[in-house]
């Protein structure tokens, strides 16, 4: 760990450019990690974005345009507490592994099945019903 942080200070003193990136960086974890509502996280992104513009750096600008064609939708993670979609997105994994595990299964009552009993349907209290399509 040591030698991995002395290793980044030597490379940041050889390419200012990388400390100015990382530094970048470090600040716009920041803006997640500390900021609670939707409107200081705003404000916060648009000061961080002033810093990138000046970069003028064509890769950032993708990045920013990007910012901001989404920016609704990244100031819902605020607006919801921080929630993310790192459960659903788990969920889906574990579903794409059952099927490679099972070698595609032919009948998918049989795989609705196994994805049940592999995302512990049993573990649910029994008053909760689950709707599939079919």
């Amino acid at each position: 760990m040591e030698e991995d942080i002395s290793k980044l200070e030597m490379m940041m003193k050889e390419c200012p450019e990388l400390k100015q990136l990382y530094e970048l960086k470090v600040q716009f974890q920041d803006i997640f990690n500390h900021s609670r509502k939707a409107e200081r996280a705003d404000l916060k992104l648009k000061v961080w974005e002033k810093k990138v513009a000046k970069l003028k750096d064509p890769n950032m600008d993708g990045f920013l345009k990007l910012l901001n064609n989404w920016r609704e939708w990244i100031l819902n993670y605020f607006v919801s507490k921080k929630a993310t979609n790192a459960f659903v997105e788990g969920m889906n994994n574990k579903i794409k592994v059952i099927k490679r595990r099972g070698y595609g299964y032919r009948n998918k009552m049989n795989l609705r099945r196994k994805v049940l009993i592999e995302c512990g349907y049993n573990n649910l209290k029994k008053s909760k019903k689950l709707i599939f399509l079919r």
